[in-house]
């Protein structure tokens, strides 16, 4: 016994000598995917003893045996190992963010990046932060290769529009956007300008058919994913309250396009014989108003964002409440904005899970006035602040404004004449959507969900009987209108594996969906008090209202199974049946069907070793998709209510077609995806896109009775590059630098049309066709080329190899110039030093072509007759020989010719989309306060830099004409954020 205590005593001396030294620990600190950690920080705990990992990612340090060694990196989740007298100690380190995921619906599982065949790109909740925007999708812009997105005003209700690979239909009239989806369930653009960005966690873009075939109607043009926030269950962090203000100012860049001053605009028109010197001096009097600088004005905007999140063992919640207030950059242009959010997902049992994910918001905005809602110039301020002449002032006498002005033939002020003329609107907006998912025995899940999105829509313009051409007379329209809807999907889905080696996932379930809209619309006239304006102050109906009511439903029935071996070999395979009541009852099922297979040839024994190539894979898919974008009795022969010489009656309306069918799409995509010191990422696909049975209103003669009617006509074709490069250029304990650059080009080609045609046009005009062999949108008109300098004539191609003075002989020209860019790009750069964080998003558009139909009135001799201002550019015409000018020698009473290719621009433009400067306190400043866990101010700016050729006011314009657009905005942020 005494032997016994000795020896256990000498054990004990032992062991607390051993860990009262210092040891040699080494290690290897390596990622989740097992790749080494270049620049991981290994610290001694409670020193300022430490080390960093080596390009295998191993260390060495020196620390007391029962010490603590800390592991981190910027950007990952810290980690601590005790020491314990060990020698070697190896790490793990996961990145803070989740890997990128892919939400599919209809209950199958997020799948992490790397595992999925399709063709997927992800935006976090941090690209959409700080952007002083109402709009969600603008944000977007230049984030994803071969994403378009564009945002043709800056009216703060105006929407984005985006586009996924090009344009894959001829129907002008037709959506030629992506199918969007908010957890899951169909939703519009306008519910996400009804959103706040703050309850987003992430977008994500699919874009190739194994993605986005099992989606099926509306998918042809990709899918947009959505997926809202939500808190985690069996987290310790308790509830966490966090409050986000920021306040932002809004101005207007000037154009290049640039109005006359009064001198110059008075000498041009002396120089044209419209003026003699005596009213040159008359005119001259009157000052220089620039009327850019009244029109438009900076515009302030408030946003405040209050959300509570947390989790339970089996509770995951999120609400959030929001209060936006954006004036717009002209009088009586403006948004006011409330949305609330609740998201609930419970695991009731070990067996029973359950959600709900509910948005509510309500808008109301006026918008100021364009052209087609009163037919002149003055009225639109876009117009207004270049065509108003600079000699013609805004005030009078007593500083008030002037309703009516002088010199552009009697109309009124756009500085008051939307105060005469307000648009209003308001809407409510809810969507949402409930589930119930069974797991009887383990790894099968039964799901149903149900999802709604609706609205109410009231629009409200009047005329106030206090204009002075009203003679006392004024009157109210509104509308309304209601739309829903519904959709309900059942899934079940099974995973299971054969010998440990072999995975499966099956899915198969039925869809269906009914959509229901109602509108109609009133005006009443005679209103005779401008502070009484509503519809019962009206003495009369302008006309019988108009009253629409829609209905379509489609149900569907779908399967998937997902299957990989050892991680290293994936295949894919989706089947899927639409029926769409939009169709005729010939065709109205179709069956869509993708197939994928990806190689991860990291697994493979020859490359596992390999510790500069952290990631490499290849990847085919292929397949089909629908659209079914028309309206919803184009199938029929209608009637439509009419009346004549006082009676009520009817007439045809059209002509129906009951073979009309499902628009098909066939896509196939190969893509590369490498990484390289896991610092390096590149991601490469190549697309085919191929779409047929195009959905068009065909023209037929007249003499049926009918001017078009719905058929399935035509083929054409997108084929691309997506190019996707991220570089992490910095990582250690403090820093955190990297870029990120997406690049696409898109060549479109029509390979067939109907009845026959080589060429059809794309728009009324005819200026902008559609021709077998050439790319849809090129602009077909009568080329310019420039004054003779002998005789200061102009000239046009007269289509020989020559030119002619006579423009009525010349012919049309294909110029080869579309207005869908075919190259776009974005470059991400994002600095993090401590808390100190510095990002930017540059965004650009190439080969983009826009006809600035602005320049028919502004650089036109025949509108220069004193009402009218001019642009600078117009002071650019031949006035001796040997000029070489731009325009011909001045010659009152011709007028500029508008088919014409002198107002074709280059569209192309480089913006600097987004910077932002954020900074957040310490941790260990905020613990002192007692009740802060993060704090964070930042400032920013959108639109900042443009570089462009384009001589309008904005080249951010996704239309074939750019006249009276009112323009994208320059804005100013400061935010704060604090977190409880």
């Amino acid at each position: 016994m005494k032997k016994f205590t000795l020896t256990l005593l000498v054990v004990l001396l032992a062991s607390v000598q051993t860990f009262a030294q210092n040891v040699q620990v080494t290690g290897r600190v390596v990622g989740e995917d097992g790749n080494p950690i270049v620049g991981a920080v290994v610290m001694v705990s409670g020193t300022q003893q430490g080390v960093t990992t080596d390009a295998s990612g191993n260390y060495a340090i020196t620390a007391p045996a029962r010490g603590i060694l800390e592991f981190s990196l910027l950007g990952m989740i810290s980690l601590t190992e005790e020491i314990n007298g060990r020698t070697q100690i190896n790490a793990k380190l996961i990145a803070n963010a989740e890997e990128i995921e892919v939400v599919v619906a209809y209950g199958s599982a997020p799948r992490k990046a790397g595992t999925v065949i399709g063709s997927v790109d992800k935006v976090d909740a941090a690209k959409l932060a700080d952007r002083p925007s109402t709009s969600i999708m603008d944000a977007m812009q230049g984030q994803v290769a071969g994403l378009s997105v564009m945002t043709s005003s800056g009216e703060p209700d105006a929407l984005s529009t985006f586009r996924l690979h090009g344009i894959g239909t001829l129907n002008t009239t037709s959506s030629k956007e992506p199918l969007i989806l908010l957890d899951g369930s169909p939703i519009t653009t306008g519910t996400l300008l009804a959103m706040n960005s703050s309850d987003i966690e992430s977008i994500n873009v699919l874009k190739d058919a194994s993605s986005t075939s099992i989606y099926g109607s509306s998918a042809a043009n990709g899918v947009i994913y959505v997926v809202s926030k939500l808190g985690r269950r069996n987290v310790d962090e308790g509830v966490k309250v966090t409050l986000k203000e920021q306040y932002s100012v809004s101005t207007v860049a000037k154009p290049r396009l640039q109005a006359m001053s009064t001198n110059q605009y008075t000498q041009y028109l002396y120089d044209l014989g419209v003026i003699d010197q005596n009213d040159m001096a008359e005119l001259n009097a009157f000052g220089d108003t620039d009327w850019f600088n009244e029109i438009y004005q900076p515009a302030p905007m408030n946003q405040v964002d209050l959300s509570v999140t947390g989790g339970s063992e089996k509770t995951a919640y999120h609400f959030s409440g929001s209060y936006l207030n954006q004036d717009g950059v002209t009088q009586q242009s403006g948004m006011t904005r409330y949305t609330f959010r609740a998201n609930v997902e419970s695991q009731a049992q070990k067996w029973l899970r359950t959600g709900a994910n509910i948005g509510l918001s309500y808008y109301n905005s006026t918008n100021s006035q364009d052209v087609d809602n009163f037919g002149n110039w003055f009225t639109n301020p876009a117009n207004g602040a270049i065509l108003i002449p600079h000699y013609q002032t805004a005030y009078d006498e007593n500083g008030e404004e002037i309703q009516i002005l002088d010199y552009t033939g009697g109309y009124p002020s756009p500085l008051v004449f939307d105060n005469l003329f307000p648009r209003n609107k308001n809407r409510l907006q809810l969507n949402g959507s409930t589930f119930v998912q069974l797991t009887p025995i383990e790894n099968l899940n039964i799901r149903s969900n149900l999802a709604v999105n609706a609205f109410d829509n009231n629009t409200k313009n009047t005329s106030s009987p206090d204009y002075v051409h009203a003679n006392g007379s004024g009157w109210v329209q509104q509308g309304w209108q209601r739309n829903y809807n519904w959709t309900l999907s059942n899934t079940i889905e099974y995973k299971f594996r054969v010998a440990e080696d072999h995975s499966f996932i099956a899915l198969a379930g039925q869809e269906g969906k009914y959509s229901n809209s109602e509108y109609t619309n009133l005006r009443m006239m005679g209103v005779k008090d401008s502070r009484f304006m509503y519809l019962n102050q009206g003495v009369s109906i302008q006309a019988p209202p108009p009253v629409t009511l829609t209905e379509s439903a489609y149900y569907s029935f779908f399967g998937r199974v997902d299957y990989d071996f050892r991680e290293k070999y994936y295949v894919d395979f989706s089947l899927r049946t639409d029926r769409d009541s939009r169709f005729g009852k010939n065709r109205q099922a179709a069956t869509f069907y993708s197939a994928g297979v990806m190689w991860n040839l990291k697994k493979e024994n020859f490359l596992q070793n390999a510790d500069w190539l952290s990631r490499l894979s290849m990847k085919f898919s292929t397949g089909t998709s629908g659209n079914s974008n028309i309206g919803e009795y184009a199938q029929y022969a209608t009637l439509a209510a009419t009346t004549y010489d006082g009676k009520s009656g009817w007439n045809p309306d059209s002509a129906g077609n009951s073979n009309l069918g499902w628009e098909s799409q066939r896509l196939s995509t190969l893509g590369i995806h490498a990484g390289f010191w896991n610092k390096l990422n590149i991601e490469i696909d190549l697309y085919d896109r191929k779409t047929s049975d195009m959905l068009l209103n065909k023209p037929v003669p007249r003499t049926s009775g009918f001017a078009t009617i719905a058929s399935n006509v035509g083929e054409m074709v997108n084929r691309g590059i997506d190019l996707t490069i991220d570089y992490t250029i910095l990582r250690n304990k403090n820093w955190l630098v990297s870029t990120r650059g997406t690049f696409n080009y898109n060549h479109n080609e029509v390979t067939s049309l109907f009845d026959g045609l080589e060429e059809y046009p794309y728009d009324p005009d005819g200026f902008n066709i559609m021709k077998i062999g050439h790319t849809i949108g090129e602009w077909k008109l009568k080329e310019y080329m420039g004054v003779d300098p002998a005789t200061g004539d102009w000239r046009w191609n007269d289509g020989k190899g020559g030119y002619t003075n006579d423009f009525d002989t010349a012919p049309y020209i294909e110029t080869g110039k579309s207005w869908f860019a075919p190259y776009t790009a974005g470059w991400n750069f994002t600095a993090t030093w401590r808390g100190l964080t510095f990002s930017m998003d540059w965004t650009g558009v190439f080969d983009k072509w826009m006809w600035n139909n602005t320049l028919y009135f502004s650089e036109n001799p025949g509108f220069a007759d004193g009402s009218v201002n001019q642009s600078t550019g117009a002071l650019n015409y031949w006035k001796k020989a040997g000029d070489n000018a731009r325009y011909p020698a001045l010659s009152y009473g011709y007028d500029m010719p508008y088919e014409s290719t002198h107002m074709l621009e280059d569209g192309s433009f480089i913006r600097l989309k987004n910077l932002t400067l954020s900074y957040a306190l310490p941790k260990s400043v905020l613990k002192k306060t007692g009740f802060l866990s993060d704090a964070r101010v930042f400032v920013g700016g959108r639109n900042l830099v443009t570089i462009t050729k384009y001589n309008g006011l904005d080249p951010e314009v996704d239309a074939m004409f750019t006249l009276d657009n009112y323009p994208n905005t320059r804005q100013y942020t400061f935010g704060i954020e604090l977190t409880f």
